[in-house]
């Protein structure tokens, strides 16, 4: 219902666009494609970064774990 009344004012396009919008822009951009998650009634949408070597020295590894990667 609630959803319905987005749609008349404009506010969302449809239901089910915006997914598909989201996975293209991740996959385009070179990033992992996002995971959706139904938790207690709500939406989860988890966006993960690509790991790099600049991601790997930001978090302060040692030597090992790095190479695992």
């Amino acid at each position: 219902m609630i959803g319905k009344c987005l749609f008349l004012i404009k506010f969302i396009e449809h239901w089910g666009t915006g997914t598909n919008r989201i996975i293209d822009s991740c996959v385009n951009h070179g990033l992992h494609e996002p995971i959706f998650e139904e938790l207690s009634g709500g939406l989860v949408v988890t966006l993960r970064k690509m790991i790099t070597t600049e991601t790997l020295k930001e978090m302060n590894l040692n030597e090992l774990p790095v190479k695992a990667v």
